[in-house]
């Protein structure tokens, strides 16, 4: 099987997701990170929020999942990040490149 974990975390402004992105690469706990803008429009204490958020999809294995979530619950800039994963199929050499890069 060819699975990767995709994990979709938001982040309230480009430079904390970007900073953020760049410690889980370094640490080697996602192999890569896409950020990208969204609008978002939630319900938090007691009002609808509507504002600009950035998100973020980081690409790991299974094995460097719990690892990964003990850093967004320890150092995330958000009370309660937004975080939810889920396994994807990829190509082998894709999946290569992912456990060349997260296990050097």
């Amino acid at each position: 099987m060819n699975k990767i974990v995709e994990v979709h975390l938001t982040f309230p402004n480009l430079e904390s997701a970007q900073s953020f992105c760049l410690t889980l690469v370094e640490e080697r706990l996602a192999a890569c990170c896409t950020v990208f803008p969204v609008q978002s429009i939630y319900f938090w204490q007691s009002q609808i929020i509507q504002e600009s958020e950035h998100t973020a999809l980081l690409k790991t294995l299974p094995d460097k999942l719990d690892a990964l979530l003990l850093k967004i619950s320890s150092t995330h800039p958000y009370e309660i990040p937004a975080v939810t994963w889920s396994e994807a199929e990829t190509t082998p050499g894709y999946l290569d490149w992912i456990s060349e890069t997260l296990n050097d």
